[in-house]
């Protein structure tokens, strides 16, 4: 069983944004410390539509990565309907790894291992999960993402497009040891 040693939380209130960045040049998300982190999402929204949760890399020089570097996979688990696959290759985001929300005050929780961030020398990689309800009915989500450039990873930027906007969110981030 790994050791998770808790090393931040960040919470957003009230907010009126589409895009929420964790990690700065002065304040780095990932270091060298670790080699794997866990990351825990709770986040809801503004919208009556769905809304897929998308993530990207921020690199050592603070910029938010958004070339077709990133590939997913998941695994859509219903409870009303047949399981499904959503699989994206040279996308600009990693959309719905961390879940999908709709209808407020309905939300999307999440958890995951993050692999290499801050190696300069290995492809950064994700394994998560998440819960949500989407118009009204429970979905789960497995999935495993890879952003297919090896640098270093300071940070991530979370961000929703369809016209909305996070109003409440927490993630948690833990080093595995």
């Amino acid at each position: 069983m790994p050791n998770l040693h808790f090393l931040k939380k960040f919470t957003l209130v009230d907010t009126v944004t589409s895009a929420y960045n964790l990690g700065t040049t002065s304040d780095k998300f990932f270091t060298d410390e670790f080699d794997v982190y866990f990351m825990t999402t709770d986040f809801s929204g503004s919208t009556t539509n769905p809304e897929a949760i998308q993530m990207r890399l921020i690199d050592s020089s603070g910029s938010v990565l958004t070339g077709s570097n990133y590939d997913r996979a998941t695994n859509r688990m219903f409870s009303h309907s047949s399981f499904g696959q959503q699989n994206n290759e040279n996308a600009t985001s990693w959309t719905g790894i961390w879940g999908e929300y709709d209808q407020a005050p309905e939300n999307a929780v999440a958890s995951g291992y993050i692999f290499n961030p801050a190696s300069s020398s290995d492809f950064t990689t994700v394994v998560s999960q998440s819960a949500s309800t989407e118009v009204g009915n429970f979905t789960a989500r497995k999935s495993i993402a890879v952003y297919k450039v090896a640098e270093t990873i300071i940070g991530v930027q979370f961000l929703v497009t369809n016209t909305d906007y996070f109003n409440n969110g927490i993630v948690k981030l833990y080093g595995v040891k």
